[in-house]
């Protein structure tokens, strides 16, 4: 809270500067930008604030369900979780999310994605998407949570599943990225 008050007075003192600045025929300061860069929603790069958090590698779904890692939402304000569909044979898809024990067990279905009905290429090359607040847990008691992706038959197809922490109670927030992570480029 006091950072939050604290990041709410540097922004009206550097508008009320600007404003005053310009009142008087003169441009903000340089320095005024710099303090507002200083709050760090301008210089934190976006490597640093998500956190690859789960992820269903690149493979073959189909009707036997696949899951992401089991994501820790006390280490997270938000997750999004993003399902990239391939060359997806005339199948239903489910792309769903639980909350479940830290070791995955005892999933109960949270919220999901509408089913997408079987079709030759309607679902082909197409992205499903699931945003997730950690509050949404608290009536459950729950606080880890996967996703979960199949098929209506046997054939499937190419698909993967990235699970990012968003907001993150730490930073850098890649300082919780899967240890599958080989590079963050910043």
């Amino acid at each position: 809270m006091k950072t939050v008050l604290k990041s709410i007075l540097l922004v009206a003192a550097v508008l009320v500067a600007g404003f005053a600045a310009a009142a008087v025929g003169h441009p903000l300061e340089p320095t005024s930008l710099m303090a507002l860069s200083a709050l760090g929603t301008i210089n934190i790069a976006a490597g640093e604030k998500l956190a690859v958090v789960g992820t269903i590698d690149p493979q073959t779904v189909a009707n036997t369900e696949l899951f992401t890692d089991v994501v820790d939402m006390q280490k997270h304000h938000q997750a999004l979780f993003v399902a990239l569909l391939g060359n997806m044979a005339a199948e239903t898809i489910d792309f769903t999310l639980y909350y479940c024990d830290s070791n995955g067990s005892n999933a109960v279905e949270l919220k999901d994605c509408t089913q997408l009905a079987a079709h030759a290429s309607n679902n082909d090359n197409k992205q499903l998407v699931i945003s997730l607040r950690a509050e949404e847990l608290l009536a459950a008691g729950k606080r880890y949570v996967k996703a979960g992706l199949v098929t209506g038959a046997g054939t499937g197809g190419p698909a993967a599943v990235l699970a990012l922490g968003v907001d993150s109670r730490s930073q850098p927030a890649s300082g919780d990225d899967l240890s599958s992570v080989v590079e963050i480029q910043i």
